[in-house]
C-alpha cells in the first residue's frame, strides 16, 4: 500500500511489477529500478556505485495507532516502538 501511494503520482506514467530483460533510452524517459540487491545486476547500472548493504533503515513518524507499539513487530521486515515520535522500519 506504501508503495502504490508513492507510485500514485502524476509524473509517474508507468508502474512495471514484473520482470524486465533491458532498458533502452526514450527521449527524455527516467526511469527507477527499485529491486533492492538485484539493481546491481543490470549492465545499465554498472558505472553507478551500487553495492549490497545490509542494515539500511527508514524513521517514519508516528501515528496515533502505532504510538502505542510497545515490542518491536516483525515477519517480512520490523517496526520498532517509536523514540522521540519516529519509529525505525526496515527489512532485514
Amino acid at each position: 500500500e506504501f508503495c502504490a501511494r508513492l507510485a500514485d503520482h502524476p509524473r509517474i506514467k508507468t508502474v512495471f511489477n514484473s520482470d524486465i530483460s533491458d532498458l533502452a533510452a526514450l527521449d527524455e524517459d527516467i526511469v527507477v529500478i527499485a529491486q533492492a540487491n538485484a539493481s546491481c545486476l543490470w549492465p545499465e547500472t554498472s558505472f553507478l556505485p551500487l553495492r549490497p548493504l545490509r542494515g539500511q533503515v527508514t524513521y517514519v513518524r508516528e501515528t496515533t495507532a502505532s504510538k502505542g507499539l510497545s515490542h518491536a513487530l516483525c515477519h517480512k521486515g520490523y517496526i520498532a516502538p517509536s523514540l522521540d515520535g519516529l519509529h525505525c522500519i526496515g527489512a532485514t
